[in-house]
C-alpha cells in the first residue's frame, strides 16, 4: 500500500523523532534515564534495573552505568553540552538488579566529599523491600557480619567470625500469607548487606536472582535462555546535608510501578513519616536484635 499524495519516485519523509525529556541521560541510542535531583554539585538519578554501578574499564556489557556517561561526555552529547558536564561519576554503588536512587558527583572535590558522607554514615538511605512469606516482626534489628562467600557468583554470607560489621534496621510496612513489604535502614554499606540479612531471616526479597529459593529460579525459554527478571528491591531515598551552609537534602525515587508490581494492595508509604520512624528506631532501646540473623518469635510485636 502507498501512502496517500507520495508520486512515484518521491520519497517519504521520515517519522519525527519525538523530542526526549530534558531532565534525563540519554545513553546509547535509545536509553533515557531520569534525573531526579540535581546542583551545582551532585546529580541523581532513577537507576532502573539491570545496570551496572563499577570501573568504566569493564567492557563485557552494554549496560555499564560509569562507561556509557563517559561515552557520552566524550561524544559531547546534547545533554552533556547543555548541561556543562566534563566529570560524572557514581559516588556509592546499587546492586545490578536493584533500582532506584543514586548520587553521582559533578567534580572530584564533589566525589571526595560526599563519599566522606558514605564513610561517616552521615548519608541515610531507604530501600523498599518485596519479601517473600508473612513477616510478624514489626520491627528488628540484624548485626549480622558479613563476608563472601566460596561461591563463583559473588554472593555474600553470614560470618560470625571473620565477617565485616554489618546493621540493617527493618520495619514491616504491610504482610500477608505470601508476601509483605518492608523498609530497611542500612547503618553499613555491605555488599548485599540487605539482601543477605533479610534472606537469613526467612524474607528472602522476591525475585532475587542470588538468594531466592532454588524452587523459585527462573525456569529458560524454549531456546535455553534466561530473562533478566526484576526484583523486589527499590533504592527509594536518600537524605543528607552536604556542608553546614546547606540545607539538608531529601531525594526520593517514585515507587507506584515497583508497589504495582509486587505490592499492588500496599498504599505508597509517606516518605517523611518513614525517616522519622528510622529515626526513632536508631534510638530505641527495646529493639529487637538479630546477630545471627534468624528471628525469634515475639508475638507481643506482632
Amino acid at each position: 500500500m502507498t501512502q496517500r499524495g507520495a508520486g512515484r519516485g518521491q520519497r517519504q519523509k521520515p517519522p519525527r523523532r519525538r523530542s526526549s525529556p530534558e531532565n534525563a541521560l540519554h545513553l546509547g541510542r535509545s536509553i533515557s534515564i531520569p534525573i531526579l535531583y540535581e546542583d551545582h554539585h551532585l546529580l541523581a538519578i532513577d537507576k532502573p534495573s539491570g545496570w551496572l554501578t563499577t570501573t568504566a574499564r569493564w567492557s563485557h556489557t552494554k549496560q555499564n552505568l560509569q562507561r556509557e556517561i563517559e561515552i557520552a561526555i566524550a561524544k559531547r552529547e546534547p545533554w552533556v553540552t547543555r548541561k556543562g558536564i566534563r566529570f560524572l561519576r557514581f559516588v556509592h554503588r546499587l546492586d545490578r538488579e536493584t533500582s532506584g536512587v543514586l548520587l553521582l558527583a559533578k567534580s572530584r572535590h564533589a566525589l571526595s566529599k560526599v563519599g566522606k558522607l558514605f564513610a561517616q554514615q552521615k548519608i541515610k538511605k531507604l530501600y523498599l523491600c518485596a519479601v517473600k512469606g508473612s513477616v510478624d516482626l514489626v520491627a528488628w534489628s540484624c548485626k549480622a557480619p558479613l563476608a563472601p562467600s566460596n561461591s563463583t557468583d559473588n554472593r555474600m554470607r553470614i560470618e560470625p567470625r571473620n565477617g565485616q560489621h554489618a546493621t540493617t534496621l527493618f520495619k514491616r510496612l504491610k504482610t500477608s500469607p505470601q508476601r509483605s513489604l518492608v523498609l530497611a535502614f542500612p547503618q553499613t554499606g555491605r555488599t548485599h548487606q540487605i539482601r543477605v540479612h533479610l534472606q537469613a531471616a526467612g524474607h528472602p526479597i522476591l525475585g532475587d536472582p542470588l538468594y531466592s529459593p532454588k524452587s523459585e529460579k527462573q525456569a529458560p525459554n524454549r531456546k535455553g535462555q534466561f530473562a533478566r527478571q526484576s526484583m523486589g528491591l527499590r533504592a527509594w531515598a536518600v537524605h543528607f546535608q552536604y556542608s553546614p551552609n546547606h540545607k539538608p537534602i531529601v531525594i526520593s525515587a517514585p515507587s507506584s510501578s515497583f508497589l504495582r508490581q509486587f505490592a499492588p494492595n500496599v498504599d505508597h508509604p509517606d516518605l517523611k513519616k518513614a525517616l522519622d520512624d528510622m529515626e526513632q528506631l536508631t534510638q530505641s532501646n527495646e529493639l529487637v536484635t538479630t546477630e545471627t540473623g534468624r528471628l525469634p518469635n515475639h508475638p507481643g510485636n506482632c
